[in-house]
């Protein structure tokens, strides 16, 4: 989202689109407005790209924003596929995760998160933390983790680290899903 747009500092959240260089669309909307960001790129000129999809999932957002720009708004929803998969067939964006993190106070005390779906009814989070977590954060994270997973059976394992596995390439990843952890 960085090479598309910035963060709004009046609207956390959303984003405000480099329109002078990039059409930002959402072409297939579901019935929320969301859908996968389509991005055409209007100043290369040696290589232009047109219609991209750029696996990022969010939505446009249409009117006045509160810092008064003129730039078109878009939210942010995740990447597309990075989705915990829950037993009954139920899908949890990852983002939505993080965002129970950030509730329980983790955002405050930690460096970064993993998380890596181990199996169907198995999630593990790894939290790279500033500072002693409290047994008060991790219970709260846990009540907000079992709402935001429908109750279903799921054993959430936490593990405190100091830093997070990076892979062959040297890169961090947010998510490991159920297919990449059953083959590594």
């Amino acid at each position: 989202t960085e090479h598309i747009g910035f963060e709004c500092n009046k609207n956390r959240g959303k984003f405000h689109v480099f329109s002078d260089r990039i059409i930002l669309e959402v072409p297939k909307p579901d019935s929320a407005g969301e859908g996968e960001m389509i991005a055409t790129v209007l100043d290369l000129r040696n290589t232009p790209i047109l219609r991209y999809p750029t696996q990022d999932m969010g939505k446009i957002i249409s009117g006045d924003c509160l810092c008064n720009s003129n730039l078109p708004l878009f939210e942010f929803r995740g990447r597309r596929d990075d989705e915990i998969i829950l037993p009954s067939g139920r899908r949890v964006r990852v983002i939505d995760l993080h965002q129970r993190l950030f509730l329980a106070g983790f955002g405050l005390v930690s460096k970064q998160f993993q998380v890596i779906q181990e199996a169907l009814d198995h999630l593990k989070i790894l939290i790279a933390s500033n500072t002693p977590v409290t047994e008060e954060s991790e219970m709260r994270l846990r009540i907000l983790l079992s709402e935001l997973l429908w109750n279903e059976k799921i054993n959430v394992e936490i593990n405190y680290v100091t830093s997070m596995p990076r892979t062959a390439g040297g890169k961090y990843r947010l998510f490991v899903p159920l297919k990449s952890s059953q083959s590594a």
